[in-house]
């Protein structure tokens, strides 16, 4: 992984469920992408989201047209916690994947 490189991870509510949202804020000079994969696990069940990171150089002002994983409020634990397993790579590394 590049020094001096940040991914923000949202979670926002909806009337249905959670939403997550994971954004790659890019130095200028950067021109690489990432890839990720978003797994939100309850039991032996689970719900995933695999996707390539979008770009925005500087602060990124309300929500910006990306890929996001909506998990439903009966998939939550008891309390309302989630479980979340998230995984980050260059998309510069072909065939790399999360085990």
């Amino acid at each position: 992984m590049e020094e001096g490189v940040l991914f923000l991870l949202s979670k926002g509510i909806e009337s249905i469920g959670n939403i997550v949202i994971v954004t790659f804020v890019r130095p200028s000079f950067s021109k690489d992408g990432f890839l990720y994969d978003l797994v939100a696990g309850r039991g032996v069940s689970s719900l995933r989201l695999k996707s390539l990171t979008e770009p925005f150089p500087g602060r990124v002002e309300g929500l910006p047209p990306v890929d996001f994983l909506l998990i439903p409020f009966p998939f939550l634990g008891p309390s309302g916690q989630l479980d979340l397993e998230v995984c980050i790579w260059s998309s510069t590394e072909l065939g790399a994947d999360c085990s």
